[in-house]
């Protein structure tokens, strides 16, 4: 068998042995070439994709326009919520008109019908001072869910409601609803919360 092998040898061209180790030795070379790129490359696509997406949104004047009123809207509610904490800390008298102009405000906007805000005790719980008010409104449930929920950007992080009582008023489906509220704040003085 070996002299068949040196028969066939002999007679393959030099040149073409020359050209088939080339080709092996440039196919090993281009396979290792690409395992070596392969996570660089799809990097890179990736990378070009997210850049792209990029140069979309900031080429596109509505979507800057879009952010810029979000971001708007944001700043006015986070003012809205310091102004509604600041107001909390302030005299009894100005508590109460504060509650009373935020709450008829945000029950305009929510489709609310404010019909009371009756001023409660006030005491001490803890360190701090919690002032309390009854509140009525009417409207339909969603409406008054909604107004409900914005109780945290109306009147800040320190209002909390206690106690709560629905019950239907008529066949159109509004709602009457009772509730008491309770603003926490700072002690004004050593007598505050008795």
């Amino acid at each position: 068998m070996t002299q068949w092998m040196r028969a066939a040898l002999a007679r393959i061209d030099p040149r073409a042995v020359t050209l088939a180790l080339a080709l092996a030795v440039g196919l090993a070379a281009f396979e290792s070439w690409f395992l070596l790129l392969r996570k660089p490359l799809a990097e890179f696509q990736r990378l070009s994709a997210a850049t792209g997406a990029l140069m979309a949104k900031v080429k596109s004047p509505e979507s800057q326009q879009a952010e810029l009123n979000r971001l708007r809207a944001e700043a006015s509610q986070l003012a809205d919520r310091v102004v509604g904490e600041l107001r909390v800390s302030a005299p009894d008298e100005d508590v109460a008109s504060f509650l009373m102009t935020e709450l008829d405000r945000t029950a305009a906007r929510d489709d609310v019908v404010l019909t009371g805000v009756k001023p409660g005790g006030r005491r001490r719980v803890l360190e701090l001072e919690e002032v309390a008010f009854e509140v009525g409104a009417q409207g339909r449930y969603p409406a008054l869910c909604q107004w409900l929920l914005g109780f945290a950007d109306t009147l800040g992080q320190g209002a909390t409601v206690t106690d709560f009582e629905m019950r239907s008023i008529d066949e159109r489906g509004r709602i009457a609803l009772s509730l008491k509220l309770a603003l926490y704040r700072q002690p004004r003085g050593t007598g505050a919360g008795k």
